[in-house]
């Protein structure tokens, strides 16, 4: 039990200094049990919290990958399925205008210099056992830690290209999707779930709203956002 706290709490420590703002949105969130949702629950909260007007989709419960849960968060990807990396190598949250920026220089000069074939999953557990480490020890650590005598570090590289996934994309109600179909020029995810998250993840959605609507009312529609709901469905959603 040991070893799976330790695992759980240095994951979670990565993906805060790894992944910045977004980690922060998942540890920051309400904390009660998640509910069994509907498609009309789901398409209820959207327009209750104004994110509707998008497609709201979901996975097959048949991909079971930590890949999906790390990729769709908010990823820019273009016509040919690959992924374009918005954020710089700096840790932490990124200035809050990087993205607008890096998207309007693709939508001016293209996406060549963005895209980016691969992520990386890292993870790490104690070497021994019995050592006494706690969240709080790593909220002291100001870096990754390098001493392999104590840790063991897990690294994982993984595809990006959406043709990975495509086959996973449904509807609320099931149905398979031609993922490709809701393409202009290029195709923005944002992964989110009802249960379980503060309403600071639907105030980064509509940020992230505004940003393509203004894109896209200066260069045309080229920016299409999918949402993905990640709740917990009734067998009814399911065919």
């Amino acid at each position: 039990m040991t070893r799976i706290l330790i695992s759980i709490y240095f994951t979670l420590y990565l993906l805060v200094i790894c992944s910045g703002c977004d980690a922060i949105r998942v540890l920051t969130a309400k904390e009660h049990a998640p509910e069994v949702e509907t498609p009309e629950s789901i398409r209820h909260f959207a327009k209750k919290h104004n994110i509707a007007g998008y497609p709201i989709l979901r996975f097959d419960t048949a991909i079971q990958s930590v890949e999906s849960e790390q990729m769709l968060t908010f990823l820019l990807f273009n016509h040919q399925g690959q992924y374009l990396s918005l954020r710089d190598t700096a840790l932490g949250c990124p200035d809050k205008k990087q993205n607008h920026i890096a998207m309007k220089y693709i939508l001016e000069h293209g996406d060549e210099s963005f895209i980016n074939d691969s992520m990386m999953i890292m993870s790490a557990t104690l070497k021994d056992t019995n050592m006494e480490f706690t969240m709080k020890d790593l909220k002291k650590m100001n870096g990754l830690p390098a001493d392999t005598s104590v840790w063991i570090i897990h690294k994982e590289t993984y595809t990006t290209h959406l043709d990975k996934y495509a086959k996973y994309f449904e509807t609320l109600e099931g149905d398979q999707v031609d993922i490709y179909s809701q393409y202009s020029d290029y195709l923005i995810f944002y992964g989110y779930q009802m249960s379980g998250e503060s309403k600071l993840s639907c105030t980064l959605i509509r940020e992230k709203i505004k940003e393509i609507e203004k894109l896209n009312k200066e260069f045309g529609p080229r920016i299409q956002l999918v949402l993905v709901n990640r709740d917990v469905m009734t067998d009814t959603a399911v065919k």
